[in-house]
Parts: C-alpha cells; structure tokens; sequence
C-alpha cells in the first residue's frame, strides 16, 4: 500500500477508534455516575454496581 494510503487510512480510523472508546467510556461508566448522582441527591441510597453484572445479588436478595 503507497504511504499516502495508509496515512489517508490512519486519518480516518484513528479518530473513529477515539469517538468509539469515548461511547463507550459514556455508556459505561459516566452515564451510570450522572443517573447515580442524581438519585443520591434526591436521597435514593442503593449499593454501587459493578460493572458486568450490576446490583443482580442485591436484587435476588431482595
């Protein structure tokens, strides 16, 4: 591949590589802290989840 191509071609992916990694740092972890931090202000208190399987043992608990 000329070297034009493949600078065109890291042109394009590096940046759609960045915007994929902010998604889906917002999907996962700043979009649960913004809902968390809300809920804690109106004084819903609840068990922080984790990340793969979220509150399932408090809520079979429950």
């Amino acid at each position: 591949m000329p070297p034009l191509m493949e600078n065109l071609l890291l042109l394009i992916l590096v940046p759609l590589l960045c915007l994929a990694l902010f998604c889906l740092c917002n999907i996962l972890w700043l979009r649960p802290e913004k809902i968390r931090k809300r809920l804690r202000r109106q004084g819903v208190k609840g068990p922080k989840p984790t990340l793969l399987d979220g509150n399932t043992k408090e809520m079979k608990r429950i």
